[in-house]
């Protein structure tokens, strides 16, 4: 569980948050997104898929945000390109 608190050291827009969840949470506070609403997201994230990035749910959903059909194709395609 991952929990954002009076005691997560936020500063300059970064935070002390490890792993998957750090890297998301860094990536939304540099991109503008205000901590709550960056929390939300993480929040999201866990429930869809815990953080693995390689989990598929037996829908055929996929990664992180358990995308899937056209959506997780184009997300394939343009993380290919990079």
């Amino acid at each position: 569980m991952i929990c954002i608190s009076q005691k997560t050291s936020i500063y300059e827009g970064y935070t002390s948050i490890e792993g998957v969840p750090g890297k998301v949470f860094n990536f939304l506070l540099s991109k503008g997104v205000p901590a709550a609403g960056a929390a939300a997201v993480l929040g999201n994230i866990q429930e869809e898929s815990n953080f693995d990035p390689t989990a598929v749910n037996s829908s055929g959903c996929a990664g992180l945000c358990q995308w899937k059909d056209s959506r997780l194709t184009g997300l394939k395609n343009w993380a290919k390109s990079k």
